[in-house]
């Protein structure tokens, strides 16, 4: 049935494609952009958030998510999540132990390691930067490691063996940020 023609609906979807084009027909099309850093970070601090860079790295620039993060702790457990990786990162612990150190917060690691990852990838592909790292072996080590986080996180409680497929994860994202520290001019991730 039709609503009135005094009828507005909002339908708010990240997936227009998966509609009906009956209904996407009838729609009209407003795409809401993330809004700049300097804007997020005014926003943020007005609603009380302490803004640091991890912060927006880790909710995507998306506000909101960054209150509910802020909410939750979640900045105190990341800060944490990233002591042990930096640690991982530069040799000082192998990555076997990180994974034995991190096991109890494996959800948490695996979402926190995935968004670093797709950070990594998405300032890559950003214009004026340079192209050092660039090398087809440093993207395929960066594709392997995200998408093993994926492919664990979806296997989470099935018998897998939760310390060795971490470790390997562990292994990936160390040789992923070794290569992407070399170059200064890339990095915003610690290390």
């Amino acid at each position: 049935e039709e609503p009135s023609a005094d009828a507005h609906l909002l339908l708010v979807t990240h997936q227009p494609a998966r509609l009906p084009i009956t209904i996407l027909s009838r729609c009209v099309r407003l795409t809401a952009s993330v809004p700049d850093d300097a804007v997020q970070r005014t926003w943020l601090e007005a609603q009380g958030v302490t803004v640091d860079e991890v912060l927006l790295q880790q909710t995507s620039g998306r506000p909101l998510r960054a209150l509910a993060a802020q909410a939750q702790s979640l900045p105190a457990q990341w800060s944490q999540l990233q002591s042990v990786l930096d640690a991982c990162a530069s040799g000082r612990v192998s990555p076997a132990i990180c994974a034995m150190q991190l096991g109890g917060q494996v959800d948490l690691l695996l979402d926190y390691l995935s968004r670093q990852l797709e950070w990594m990838a998405a300032r890559q592909l950003q214009p004026g930067q340079n192209g050092g790292l660039t090398s087809s072996r440093w993207q395929s080590t960066l594709s392997d490691a995200w998408q093993a986080c994926r492919r664990m996180a979806g296997e989470l409680g099935s018998g897998l063996r939760e310390d060795l497929a971490l470790a390997r994860i562990l292994q990936l994202y160390c040789s992923v940020r070794r290569e992407w520290k070399e170059d200064p001019g890339m990095r915003r991730v610690k290390g």
